[in-house]
């Protein structure tokens, strides 16, 4: 089994398909936990927004914890993944697309 990205070949199987669509998730993951951090930070230093920040944390930590024993104990993590995608809008509602976000960074 070759990532579909990585494949030389035209034949690409099913499996292809959900290693790029991990990946993709992985790379937006990636994104949403620098952007997070940044804010957090900003959050630390302005003392704005602290409670849905570490709500937010909260969230990252509950659901990587959960997917560590999925891995650990062999379980489908595709079932799993919807959730990863439901922390993302809620931090993208509730963080980011606020009313307090203009003055977020304010002192």
């Amino acid at each position: 089994m070759t990532a579909l990205f990585l494949e030389t070949s035209t034949s690409s199987t099913k499996e292809d398909i959900f290693i790029f669509l991990g990946f993709i998730e992985f790379l937006i993951g990636v994104v949403q936990i620098i952007g997070a951090l940044v804010r957090t930070i900003g959050a630390i230093i302005y003392k704005k927004n602290i409670k849905l920040l570490l709500m937010y944390w909260l969230l990252v930590a509950i659901y990587s914890l959960v997917l560590y024993f999925f891995v650990k104990f062999n379980y489908d993590i595709f079932i799993w993944i919807p959730f990863a995608i439901l922390i993302a809008i809620w931090y993208w509602i509730k963080i980011v697309f606020t009313k307090k976000t203009k003055e977020f960074f304010a002192p």
